[in-house]
């Protein structure tokens, strides 16, 4: 959580800035709503159970809503431990500023050159 905080305050003080921005990446984080249970004992201890990116979903703008995650978590699941089927989503876009997202997905046919599967997410300045 204190890297949350600490990538929190440099992204709002550049979203107050006005400046168009970016976050992506692996947050470590399942979304809101997803339990880590559901991965068995050996992969829930890895969790919090309340996602700590909350906030982000929160104040920022993000391409799937959290409910998506609820009703579609097999589209945006970008994680896949140990050459298995992805199963959690760990992978994340935020944005802020006067940018919009026109299309993002998850590829899930990607190879397999990591155990996280790329996000493809196309972007315009406003």
């Amino acid at each position: 959580q204190r890297q949350v905080a600490a990538i929190s305050d440099r992204v709002r003080a550049v979203d107050a800035s006005g400046a168009p921005w970016l976050l992506a990446g692996d947050m470590n984080s399942l979304p809101p709503g997803d339990s880590a249970t559901r991965l068995g004992v050996v992969e829930a201890h890895k969790y919090d159970e309340e996602t700590p990116i909350q906030p982000w979903f929160d104040r920022f703008a993000h391409p799937v809503p959290p409910d998506e995650y609820a009703r579609n978590p097999e589209r945006w699941f970008t994680y896949q431990s140990h050459g298995n089927l992805p199963d959690r989503t760990l992978d994340y876009v935020f944005t802020g500023g006067p940018l919009s997202v026109l299309t993002h997905t998850a590829v899930l046919d990607a190879e397999k050159h990591s155990d996280h599967l790329p996000l493809v997410t196309r972007f315009r300045a406003d």
